[in-house]
């Protein structure tokens, strides 16, 4: 299911396949409307996008770090990083979130397209714990009040506002805990969805679509 796309070796592919197989098990026992699990689908394939966007940015930043002055290359690439890192996780939440809808529907709207608009870190770490899912919910919340997850949004917002390459990168870093380099910043957003999609693993691995659907 990560389709035609070459995925970085550092994507947990194993997790991501499996949570893949649980679903759409669970699916099609429960009868779950078809929509449900395109969204889902389509919430995967967007993580493995834009962590896969997210990466080629990285390596093209550790080979232009060392420039002194400016590039529109350097800068759009710095830009792309952030933005797609951060995407990665919006995405992940919508397919854990559709995930969770599948499971149980009566926690999770999401049949109308303002249901889905309301999708986010936030309000599926919420549903979870509601469903009774306390660890997992803690677990993602734990990581959105990070002081890593913190520094992404602030290097968001400063290269939301301005250029600057390397320099204005490194301008958002006067925080304390933020990564100073793209290959720690990398490596704590590989962590991270390993630990994430993991977690959802084992949550999805609980549930057995009931005999007759429900």
């Amino acid at each position: 299911m990560l389709g035609p796309l070459p995925v970085p070796t550092e994507y947990p592919s194993k997790e991501h396949l499996r949570l893949h197989e649980l679903v759409t098990g669970f699916a099609a026992g429960a009868q779950r409307p078809e929509d449900y699990l395109t969204e889902f689908r389509a919430g995967l394939s967007g993580l493995v996008h834009r962590y896969t966007a997210c990466s080629a940015s990285c390596r093209a930043l550790v080979a232009s770090e060392a420039r002194d002055r400016v590039t529109y290359d350097q800068d759009r690439d710095y830009f792309g990083f952030v933005v797609n890192g951060l995407a990665a996780m919006d995405t992940f939440s919508y397919a854990a979130y559709a995930a969770g809808a599948t499971f149980w529907p009566h926690l999770f709207p999401f049949a109308s397209e303002a249901a889905r608009r309301a999708v986010g870190p936030r309000s599926t770490a919420r549903a979870y714990d509601l469903a009774g899912e306390a660890e997992f919910a803690a677990l993602f919340n734990t990581i959105l009040d990070s002081q890593d997850h913190r520094a992404w949004r602030k290097y968001h917002t400063v290269l939301s506002h301005r250029a600057g390459g390397t320099t204005g990168f490194h301008a958002a870093a006067n925080t304390e805990g933020a990564h100073a380099s793209v290959q720690g910043m990398q490596q704590w957003l590989d962590e991270t969805l390993a630990v994430l999609l993991a977690g959802l693993v084992a949550v999805a691995e609980r549930q057995r679509a009931p005999q007759g659907g429900r």
